[in-house]
């Protein structure tokens, strides 16, 4: 037993470390290179920072690197004071040991040593430390050196992060006139100072919408632009991007300084200056064209490098811009051909692109070279350029024949997913070419046969009931599935099977009134799926109205109309967002920067021009003198319109109406009173809440539209006639005394209708965007 004992309190030998751990080792090796050559010393350091590197906990060794920091060798001082800046957090008490050898080293004849140990000064970001960084970093700022005065920009940001405001707090007690500094060091002579402060000032100001701009200000810059380097250049084109120039003698002046820019060969550079040029080319329609077609060569010769990264990126960019200017890269469309060695994702942009470029003259060519990609093995890269031939059907009536004859082909492959794709395609045709049912029909009994894809199969089954009356075998067809409903495991089949069942009903009732009544059994005790069970629910219920003709069949198997294009395919308020952030990571992920962005790090949509402004445009305000003037009540809206279906679940009360306290309910108020400028002011201090999009089936005149704002109290500020398109701001206030304010855009060609709406109480934004729909209904039907 007693051996047993002092066993069990052995520990085990390969638990002891014979070398006392790497951190024990590199401590003997610090303390034993006082007397060593200073080659050897910097192995040492640099094994520390190796270690620290990969992640290793030596933060022990705080107070032995601190005693090496005071060294004149200029290598193991940068060495030193980085482990410092990385470990001073979790050693603040040992952090002060080394404020005293970094303010003596900002004493230094050496420039580097000034600049050094300011740089590390500031990366402590300790509390503790800021009344040893504050003289040091006024020092900073004005030093001889321009090395040293950058490093002290940059540690006024540190400063701003560690405690605003001593930074920001402009006119207060904490007030250290950093920011006043900063604009006044925009003139630096050397670039590198110049342009980190812009980077600063942008950052300090985000709330704000960033640094203050003028045309001075701009002006300045741009002629100075050639000498900073590509990143004070991308700082100083961003900042350009967000100025609006007086008119457009200083907008054509701008464009002639930055011509040069497009032939850098910097692809971030060239981007953001095309962002630039973008910017101008909508406040010039005339030379909209113009402007496009000198940005498209410097971006295809930056896509032939040899950076698959850098090629996806400026794709996405194209797609943008074909989307704002269609025509402009058709003459190219061989140059967004897809290649063999090309990553997936690279041709998927492209197949996104390639629609978009096609005209009369090219559709042959282009479905020829779409049609190699349909046999890819990549099944994914396969059904988008399925889609592509219906974008390109839809876009190119002329082409739709031949297009359509090639998914025809295109059954016959033995390749599930490429039938599918094709029958999915083909069912959207169909609803723009319906005159094309007859080729395609004769098809369809194979294909449900053949197709497995679940959403391949749903189209089939779709098409089967849309043409029930062309097909006579439908019923027969889909018999077969309802019997074998058990089998079918896919709810979304099972979905488009009761609807085509109904559609059939409404035609050969004879033939399909047993079917219907099975297929509605099962689908009522199945439980499977929600949505499947409430669809066979409602269509039960349907049937049970007495009058059928008028209830279940408009609801079940309406008219549809003709599509004349694919609703992604409009210019809609989110491709309007993603335009406006464009040359940022928006156009990457697709999707604006407030869905990825965290809040604390969005920049304010506060405009940071703060020159005098004129009326929104320059457009004319209306000649009507009674713009203003009191308008009739609000219209009421009759409880019972809204109780369609009753109270399913039994609440609210009896009649099935929720009773709303009037003041509780959003409204606006007639006599609504604001001044041009007062509205210039408001409309660019405010983000976009909400954005409108749609196509009108009447174009109205100026008076007209305006004439229905008024009926829905909602006043216009300013309107007028730009020739290819009508422009619009308006504006409207609660009952809670909350102004809303609106710019629309008219096309006079296609009755495009956009409405960028802004609004001081945002969560009501989209109220007002329901009543400025109700003064445009009119103009729908």
């Amino acid at each position: 037993m007693a051996k047993t004992s002092a066993g069990a309190d052995r520990v085990p030998d390969y638990f002891v470390d014979s070398k006392k751990g790497e951190v024990n080792e590199l401590r003997n090796l610090l303390k034993s290179s006082w007397d060593r050559e200073p080659s050897k010393k910097r192995d040492i350091i640099k094994k520390v920072i190796a270690y620290m590197t990969l992640g290793y906990d030596v933060s022990r060794l705080f107070g032995d690197m601190v005693m090496e920091s005071s060294t004149n060798d200029i290598i193991v001082k940068k060495m030193c004071y980085l482990y410092l800046s990385t470990y001073a957090k979790s050693n603040e008490e040992l952090a002060t040991l080394c404020i005293n050898t970094m303010t003596k080293d900002f004493q230094d004849s050496d420039p580097m040593v000034r600049g050094l140990a300011l740089r590390s000064l500031s990366s402590l970001r300790l509390e503790s430390t800021i009344e040893y960084l504050l003289p040091v970093l006024q020092k900073g700022l004005n030093d001889s050196s321009a090395y040293v005065r950058r490093n002290a920009v940059m540690a006024v940001l540190k400063l701003y992060e560690l405690k605003p405001e001593l930074v920001k707090d402009i006119g207060g007690e904490d007030d250290m006139g950093f920011v006043d500094t900063l604009y006044n060091m925009i003139q630096d002579r050397d670039s590198t100072v110049s342009s980190a402060c812009l980077m600063v000032l942008n950052e300090v100001m985000m709330e704000e919408g960033g640094i203050a701009i003028n045309d001075k200000l701009v002006l300045h810059l741009l002629n100075r632009i050639r000498e900073f380097n590509e990143w004070g250049q991308c700082v100083i084109l961003n900042l350009v991007a967000k100025y609006r120039p007086k008119n457009q003698e200083e907008m054509f002046q701008i464009m002639n300084i930055l011509d040069g820019e497009l032939r850098v060969a910097n692809s971030a550079v060239v981007l953001a200056t095309t962002k630039c040029f973008l910017r101008y080319a909508e406040a010039l329609p005339d030379l909209k064209t113009s402007i496009y077609m000198r940005l498209k060569q410097p971006i295809l010769t930056l896509m032939t490098g040899s950076s698959r990264e850098l090629r996806y990126s400026l794709l996405k960019h194209i797609n943008i811009m074909v989307m704002r200017c269609p025509g402009i890269f058709d003459a190219e469309f061989k140059q967004f051909y897809c290649r063999y060695n090309e990553p997936s994702h690279v041709k998927f942009v492209k197949l996104k692109i390639l629609p978009e470029l096609t005209n009369e003259g090219n559709v042959h060519e282009l479905v020829a070279e779409l049609s190699e990609y349909v046999a890819d093995v990549n099944k994914d890269m396969a059904k988008a350029a399925l889609d592509a031939f219906g974008r390109i059907a839809v876009k190119i009536p002329a082409g739709a024949d031949g297009i359509i004859n090639q998914l025809l082909e295109f059954i016959n492959m033995e390749i599930d997913y490429v039938r599918s794709g094709v029958v999915c395609v083909i069912k959207d045709l169909l609803r723009k070419y319906p005159d094309r049912a007859a080729d395609v029909l004769p098809a369809l009994p194979r294909c449900l046969r053949k197709v497995e894809d679940p959403i391949g199969r749903s189209a089939v089954i779709f098409m089967l009931g849309e043409y029930a009356s062309d097909v006579r075998s439908t019923p027969y067809l889909l018999e077969k599935l309802i019997e074998d409903y058990d089998k079918l495991a896919n709810a979304e089949v099972k979905i488009a099977l009761l609807t085509a069942t109904a559609k059939i009903f409404f035609k050969r009732a004879p033939e399909c009134s047993h079917m219907l009544k099975v297929l509605l059994s099962n689908m009522l005790n199945d439980t499977s799926d929600t949505d499947l069970h409430d669809r066979a629910l409602l269509y039960y219920r349907l049937f049970q109205q007495g009058d059928i003709d008028n209830i279940a069949a408009k609801v079940i198997a309406g008219k549809k109309e003709l599509v004349t294009t694919f609703t992604e395919e409009r210019v809609s308020g989110m491709k309007q967002r993603l335009f406006e952030e464009f040359n940022t990571l928006s156009i990457i992920y697709e999707k604006p920067a407030d869905q990825f962005i965290e809040p604390k790090y969005r920049e304010s949509k506060i405009a940071g021009d703060y020159d005098d402004v004129e009326s929104p445009l320059g457009l004319n305000a209306p000649a009507s003198p009674n713009t203003t003037q009191d308008l009739s009540a609000t219209l009421e809206l009759n409880p019972e319109a809204n109780d369609v279906m009753g109270d399913l679940l039994d609440l609210g009360d009896s009649n099935g109406t929720t009773t709303v306290n009037d003041s509780d309910r959003w409204t606006l108020v007639p006599g609504a009173v604001m001044d041009q400028a007062t509205f210039q002011n408001r409309w660019e201090s405010l983000p976009q809440a909400t954005f409108m999009d749609l196509f009108l089936n009447r174009l109205p005149t100026v008076d007209e539209l305006e004439t229905a704002a008024k009926e829905e109290n909602i006043v216009c500020m300013a309107s007028g006639d730009l020739g290819s398109e009508f422009k619009f701001y308006f504006f409207g206030q609660d009952s809670k005394n909350a102004f809303y304010f609106c710019e629309v855009s008219l096309k006079k060609d296609d009755k495009h209708f956009t409405a960028s709406i802004k609004a001081e109480e945002e969560s009501h934004a989209d109220e007002f965007a329901n009543a400025f729909t109700s003064t445009i209904t009119r103009f729908l039907v």
